[in-house]
């Protein structure tokens, strides 16, 4: 993309403004920032989470999040999914039963383990990966017991932005 996504703007607010206002219901709120002094100041009520393993893209941030939980599970959105909807969240939350370690919605466009659910169990196995030089987190999620339900119905919602040309129609969409 070439800058930070999440200060992208839609409709009057920033990526990362709507999707923490999505978030807000939920009782836990851990903001993955990367280095320590990105965001400085701003997002009072939010714990700040640098990475503890920079570097290592967001697996090692998703390690961060988890390492500072204090709940059984965590709700964890990328920040350049600015269509996400706090209904998306209670609907993955509500599939997170035993035995599994996370939720990971699957949709035609492919699963999206950067909207999902994940217990704070699952954290060793994800560390383990990043001891072993892994850090793609669909090879780490071969590692959890993963439910992958079917979210084909909430596909906008999922929406993620990549790239100035997926903007570009993102704005198109939204009127812009």
């Amino acid at each position: 993309m070439g800058r930070d996504k999440a200060l992208l703007p839609l409709k009057g607010a920033l990526f990362l403004d709507r999707i923490m206002a999505e978030l807000a219901e939920f009782d836990e709120k851990l903001l993955s920032v990367g280095e320590a002094d990105r965001y400085a100041g701003a997002y009072p009520g939010w714990r700040h989470i640098p990475d503890s393993r920079p570097g290592c893209g967001p697996l090692g941030g998703l390690c961060a999040v988890l390492e500072a939980c204090g709940s059984d599970a965590l709700v964890v959105v990328t920040c350049d999914m600015p269509l996400y909807r706090a209904e998306l969240g209670r609907w993955l939350c509500g599939r997170l039963e035993e035995p599994w370690d996370a939720v990971v919605p699957a949709a035609p466009d492919g699963i999206h383990p950067l909207c999902a659910v994940y217990r704070k169990r699952s954290l060793p196995a994800l560390e383990r990966c990043l001891r072993e030089g892994e850090r793609r987190l669909q090879s780490a999620l071969k590692r959890l017991r993963v439910r992958y339900p079917d979210a084909a119905g909430r596909r906008e919602m999922l929406c993620n932005i990549n790239t100035p040309e997926e903007y570009r129609d993102l704005l198109r969409r939204a009127g812009y």
